[in-house]
């Protein structure tokens, strides 16, 4: 509850004149919201019987809470001016014995219900039942802003993987890829694969796919001796990578953290990696083929199309009977490569080049693809919001994983005009 209080003093929802007693308060300026330790509100500015003073604010649903948070112990809480509270039960002093001035607020009742019916929504879309009541506009602009604000996130963790690799963008785009490839359930894992490896080593042998997939298979800690004695490529592998890491110095991952529980078989890791040996046997950069496309430079169709060897063309997983599958990455999971790494890796290399045509250019590569189909969209969508391409349901998946999911109603557009039309 004392979040609401902070929430509706900051957007001077209670008003700017109070009384204290016989003392007037007027509010010049709310102050500036401190999410840390401390006071709630610093360099307020307040008017107390016409005479101006400038310092912190400090809030609580009972006065008495200043005494049970300790406050009148900690000085960090002397240059409190203002004391405000929803019941004033107790009058508060400083450290030094002064009294505090105190004014009491009232929350609407509008505002009360509004805003435990957004607490309560705990499944689904937190204000779904009363998204219709928003103006179209509120709606689409902030929908545009968690798009913008899903890909900043996005490359904010790609300009983690480039400040570990010095400033490499090929070696950034090679672990955006290997993450990528992961496709969520498999994600992480594919992640530190990709950090494992070493690009320069995969590339003295870019015209070799099998030595590839033995050196990916092998750092991925999925390459036994023991396993699948019958199955003549899983074994030429092994001891290729023998050879291979005992050349190269290379360490295997923990095959534990894989998941392959409850996977359909085209979603297992293994043509995953195939398909990351593939890359690398095109001979291709990805950062190049990334910025190219992000210029113009290149065609969709173009991006990601790598063949996988003979051997995963008609398997799935390793001692495995032969099958007919695809060879190559399907639409699908193309449009979910040029979402988690083109747009991202595009945007963050034009930011850092100051370049607002070419991050214009990042986030309209997203414009141009399908909206997602997944159980968060189809969520929206039973409740009227529809994203016609994947720059928009995106900015949706974002909104329930970033503000739903995490209880965010009060930082989130949606529920601030909730809460404005409740007063």
């Amino acid at each position: 509850m004392e979040e609401l209080y902070q929430y509706l003093w900051k957007y001077r929802m209670f008003g700017t004149d109070f009384k204290d007693g016989e003392t007037s308060v007027k509010v010049i300026s709310a102050g500036l919201h401190n999410v840390n330790s401390g006071p709630d509100f610093s360099s307020a500015v307040v008017k107390i019987d016409g005479q101006q003073w400038a310092g912190n604010i400090e809030i609580h649903v009972r006065a008495s809470d200043w005494y049970r948070h300790g406050h009148d112990k900690d000085s960090a809480y002397d240059n409190i001016v203002l004391h405000v509270v929803g019941h004033d039960d107790v009058r508060i002093t400083r450290r030094d014995g002064s009294v505090i001035p105190q004014i009491v607020v009232n929350v609407p009742d509008g505002v009360v219900r509004t805003h435990a019916e957004l607490q309560g929504g705990l499944k689904g879309i937190r204000c779904g039942k009363r998204l219709r009541e928003l103006p179209e506009l509120i709606v689409h602009d902030w929908i545009e802003r968690m798009a913008v604000e899903r890909l900043q996130s996005k490359s904010e963790r790609i300009h983690d993987y480039l400040r570990e690799t010095d400033g490499d963008w090929e070696k950034t785009a090679f672990i955006t890829l290997s993450r990528a490839l992961g496709f969520g359930t498999n994600g992480e894992p594919f992640e530190i694969l990709g950090r494992m490896l070493p690009l320069n080593f995969l590339r003295r042998h870019s015209d070799n796919l099998m030595q590839l997939e033995a050196m990916i298979f092998g750092v991925a800690g999925l390459l036994q001796p023991h396993l699948y004695p019958y199955d003549e490529y899983y074994q030429l592998l092994v001891r290729e990578y023998i050879f291979l890491s005992a050349k190269y110095g290379l360490k295997s991952m923990d095959a534990s953290v894989w998941k392959f529980s409850r996977m359909r078989p085209q979603g297992m890791p293994y043509r995953r990696m195939a398909l990351l040996a593939s890359a690398i046997a095109s001979g291709e950069s990805v950062f190049d083929s990334v910025i190219d496309f992000a210029k113009g430079r290149r065609k969709i169709e173009e991006m990601f199309a790598w063949r996988v060897s003979a051997y995963w063309n008609s398997h799935y997983t390793f001692g495995s009977s032969p099958v007919t599958a695809s060879s190559a990455i399907g639409a699908t999971g193309r449009e979910l490569l040029m979402i988690n790494v083109v747009a991202p890796l595009a945007y963050l290399y034009f930011s850092f080049r100051d370049d607002p045509d070419g991050a214009e250019a990042a986030m309209s590569v997203l414009e141009r693809l399908r909206p997602e189909k997944n159980v968060i969209i189809d969520l929206w969508k039973s409740l009227g919001i529809e994203p016609d391409n994947a720059f928009r349901s995106q900015a949706l998946i974002h909104l329930r994983r970033e503000y739903c999911d995490k209880n965010k109603c009060l930082q989130c557009r949606f529920g601030h005009r909730l809460l404005l039309i409740s007063r």
